[in-house]
Parts: structure tokens; sequence; C-alpha cells
């Protein structure tokens, strides 16, 4: 499931041509992938659509840092130590993550 679309986040990343689509595809379907593996409440049985609101951001915040990070450039993002993700994309997947016991 894609919680963004390839316009919304050329929109988000103020690309105003496709001429990187094919890279972006690649972090919008990444970012997914991470989301969905770190996610743990069932996004089928969300009636409100906070749900899928607050996943889009954390797509558009993820994707975006993966063009930020694209040539190992410095960024401005704060890293959490345990996911290794922007501290912004881990609140928000905390919100749809039940712990677990190990």
């Amino acid at each position: 499931m894609s919680y963004v679309t390839l316009d919304e986040l050329r929109e988000h990343l103020k690309i105003e041509n496709n001429d990187s689509d094919l890279v972006l595809t690649i972090y919008l379907d990444t970012a997914t992938s991470v989301l969905e593996s770190l996610i743990t409440d069932d996004v089928n049985n969300d009636t409100t659509g906070k749900m899928a609101k607050a996943l889009k951001n954390a797509t558009l915040i993820l994707a975006g840092w993966y063009e930020d990070e694209r040539n190992g450039s410095t960024n401005s993002y704060v890293i959490d130590p345990i996911y290794g993700l922007p501290t912004s994309v881990v609140s928000i997947v905390k919100l749809f993550r039940t712990p677990t016991a190990v």
C-alpha cells in the first residue's frame, strides 16, 4: 500500500520536473516498506483516516530524508539512535506500534 503519490512527493520536495521520477519512486517504495515493517497496527482498520494521514506524513519525511542523503550530504535531521531514522518518523511510527515482549 502506498501512502503518497509521486506527484505529492515531487510537490513536497519542490521538484518541478519528472527527471528524478525513477529515484523518487524507489524512495517512495523504500519508505513505504520501512514503515510497514515497523508498524504493528492494522492499516485496514483505520476507520478515522488518522493513521493514513500520519503515515503519509511519515512517508514524505522519510522519502525526503533519502533525497537529502542521496549524495551523503550533511543533514539537519535528528536521528533516533535505536531505529536509525529521523525522530519525527519514529514518533509517528510509535503511534501505530504495539510493543512486543521478547
